[in-house]
This record gives C-alpha cells, structure tokens and sequence, in this order.
C-alpha cells in the first residue's frame, strides 16, 4: 500500500515537473519564434466568427468579407501602433529638454516657496535641501539621457524587424482567414478519431478563454475608465474624456499601466505648486492602482471560471517569468487545462477520493505541565 501511494506520488510530482518544463519551454522559445503567426490566428479566431455570421445572414461571400474584415483590423491596429509610437518618439525625445527647461526650474521654485517658509528657522535645514536636490539632479540627469537616447534608439532600430514581423503576420492571416476551412480538413483528416476529440475539445476550449478574457479585460477597461473620467473630471483637468481613454488604453496594456502617467503627473503638478490638483491626481493614481490589484483576478478568474486565487498566482508567475505576455498567458493555459481536466479530456491530475471533513486536532499537554494523577 505504501509503495503504491508513493508511486503515485512520483507520478503526479514527475507530470508537474514534465508541464512546469513543457509551458517554460513555450512560453520561453515557441511563443517569441512564432508570435507573427499566434497574432495572425488570433486575429481569424475574432474575425471567422463574424464572417460566419454575416454569410448566414447576409448571404455574403464568406472570402470576400474575410479579406475586407482582416483588412479593417489591420488598419484599425497599425494606426492604435502608429499613435502609440509617435507618442513614444516624441515623449523621449524632448524628454531632455523637459528635465532641464520645466522640472529642475520646478525643483528650483518649490526648494525657494520652502525657503521662504522657514527662514526664520535654523539654515541647516536649507542647507541639506539644497545638498539633496543637486544630488538628485545630478544622479536623474544621466539617467535621462540614457533612457531618452535607448527608447529612441530601440524604436528606429527595431522598425525593419517589426515591419517584417507584421508584413508575414498581415499575410498569413490572409492565408488562415480565406482558406480556414481547407486548412482545417487537411488537419483533422490526418488525426485518428480520438486525437480529433481531444484536438477539438482543446480548441474549443482555447476559443472560450479567450472570448472571456477579452470581456474581462473589457470589464476592466471600463471600470479603469470610469475612474478616470471622474477622477480628472475632480481634478480640473481640462479634455478629461480623451484623457481618461488614452490612459485607460494604456492601462490595460502589458507592463506600462497607467502608473507610468498618472504618477509622474501628480508629482510633476504638485511640484508645480497645484496642490488640490496634484493631490486629486494622486488619489485617483491609488484609487485606480488598488482597485485594479483587487478586481483583475474577482474579475478574470470568475469569467474563465478559476479561482481569483489561482488567477493572481498565475499572473505574477507568468510576468515574472515570460514578462506582459506571460501575464496574459500563463492564466490563459491554465483555464484551458483546468477545462480540459473537467471536461475528461485529460486527466493529470485525477480525483483520488471524495473532499471529507478534516479530523479534529488533538490537544497535546504541555510539556512543562505537570500530569495529573
């Protein structure tokens, strides 16, 4: 009996470790080798759907509309990359020309309001400030500089791989999307009828999670915009609707957030000596980081139907490892496991006897007490 348990035990440790290093592998080396292609299948899984829909209501030719509906996509896609971009490009290059022209003057006036306020009291105070703030200066500055000169740097040099990477993502999502249904025959006709069960159950299931986590993450996306809008709207922010957007839409995307822009608003605002306005900032900045920690995984693992908990572990464990995609991904493949296991389509990690009641602890005397007689 003891031998059996800990075989079974060195069979469920041997496929944890078999999984651990088979998604490490993926997300490690297929994923980045093969991201044109996923970007092209996941834009024909969004787009096969209303193709189908509108040649069985429309009676439209299903190529035709598939070729105008990739077309769109594209479009819509490149101008979001084209803005977000220039915006980079912009902001890094005159990001130099800021420190120096707005927040060093800015440093300047707030360390002389200070002065002014405590000039009565004793100069060693003054004395440090004025120490700190040429350090800070002086230790920011070069950074700056660096990272102005390697955003910039990054993006012109990384134009032609990125232009190649979207010219075969464009392409073959033409190719997947027009001939989707003859590339599916020639898959599955070359699959035994188990393997095509359990092929077709994992896509489907692929499919789901990620038709979920798209509402989720549009969930989340209204409820940060939503925050936003009124935030600013309390602040005195003038334009805060196309604002409120611009940022949301950085928010939701991987690694940025949108601490990258309301925080170094409030301080810079602050520094500025706009106190209500910077403070406001700053709350909605924590208001906007808190909730997002709180309703990320509530509201992405009650869509894909996983405990917040295992979500939350799935997404530190995923960004930490593979970075903003591994965030996305890793709770992805976990969903899709956890359906294919209630479905029994897999069976990893197998019920071995009904939930119970857990014995009570027995109390234990103290080992200094005394035993009664």
């Amino acid at each position: 009996m003891k031998e059996e348990t800990a075989k079974r035990y060195i069979n469920l440790l041997l496929t944890a470790v078999l999984m651990a290093a088979v998604v490490y592998a993926v997300f490690k080396y297929a994923i980045p080798l093969l991201f044109p292609f996923l970007i092209s299948l996941l834009i024909s899984a969004l787009v096969l759907p209303l193709v189908s829909l509108l040649h069985r209501k429309a009676h439209l030719n299903k190529k035709l509309t598939a070729a105008i509906l990739v077309t769109i996509s594209y479009l819509v896609i490149a101008g979001l990359l084209l803005l977000a971009g220039r915006f980079l490009y912009r902001s890094a290059s005159s990001a130099v020309d800021w420190f120096n022209t707005r927040f060093v003057p800015d440093i300047n006036a707030l360390l002389l309001r200070i002065d002014n306020l405590v000039q009565d009291s004793d100069s060693s105070l003054m004395a440090w400030l004025y120490s700190m703030k040429d350090t800070l200066i002086s230790s920011l500055q070069p950074k700056v500089v660096q990272l102005s000169t390697s955003v910039v740097t990054g993006l012109v040099s990384n134009v032609p791989s990125f232009v190649i990477k979207v010219i075969i993502s464009i392409v073959a999502t033409y190719f997947f999307a027009l001939d989707y249904d003859n590339i599916r025959r020639a898959i599955t006709s070359r699959m035994s009828e188990e393997t095509y069960q359990k092929a077709s159950a994992a896509f489907g299931s692929l499919r789901s999670t990620m038709g979920q986590y798209l509402r989720a993450y549009s969930l989340i996306f209204l409820i940060t915009f939503a925050e936003l809008t009124v935030g600013l709207l309390c602040a005195g922010v003038k334009h805060f609707v196309p604002i409120a957007l611009g940022i949301a839409v950085f928010d939701i995307l991987p690694i940025l957030g949108s601490s990258m822009i309301m925080l170094p608003w409030s301080i810079i605002t602050l520094l500025r000596g706009n106190y209500q306005q910077g403070i406001i900032l700053f709350i909605v900045y924590v208001v906007i980081v808190v909730a997002r920690q709180f309703i990320e995984p509530k509201i992405v693992g009650d869509r894909v139907g996983m405990h917040p908990l295992i979500t939350l572990i799935a997404m530190y464990v995923g960004l930490k490892l593979f970075g903003g995609i591994g965030m996305f991904a890793l709770p992805i493949t976990c969903a899709v496991i956890m359906q294919l296991e209630l479905a029994g389509v897999t069976h990893l990690f197998p019920v071995r006897r009904e939930p119970t009641e857990a014995p009570p602890i027995e109390k234990k005397r103290h080992f200094f007490r005394k035993k009664r007689k």
